[in-house]
C-alpha cells in the first residue's frame, strides 16, 4: 500500500469516557436498548449478582498523562 505523505493527517483526538459505578451502569444498561446485546445481558447478570455487602469500589483515580 502506497501512503501519499503530502496528505495531511486528521489530528489525534483523545477517546471519550464516562466513569460510573455499578448501579449507574446497571441503571444505563436498563435504560437504553441493548437488552437484545449477549455482552449488555452478561453485565447486567453480573450487575444484578449480590455482593455480600461489600460496596462499590471508588473509581480509580484519572492519569493526567501516560509515563
Amino acid at each position: 500500500m502506497v501512503r501519499d505523505l503530502k496528505a495531511a493527517k486528521k489530528p489525534y483526538s483523545a477517546p471519550s469516557f464516562q466513569v460510573l459505578d455499578a448501579n449507574a451502569a446497571k441503571a444505563e444498561l436498563e435504560a437504553s436498548e441493548a437488552s437484545n446485546d449477549e455482552n449488555a445481558r452478561q453485565m447486567l447478570s453480573v450487575l444484578n449478582q449480590p455482593r455480600a455487602g461489600k460496596p462499590s469500589p471508588p473509581p480509580s483515580p484519572l492519569r493526567s498523562s501516560l509515563p
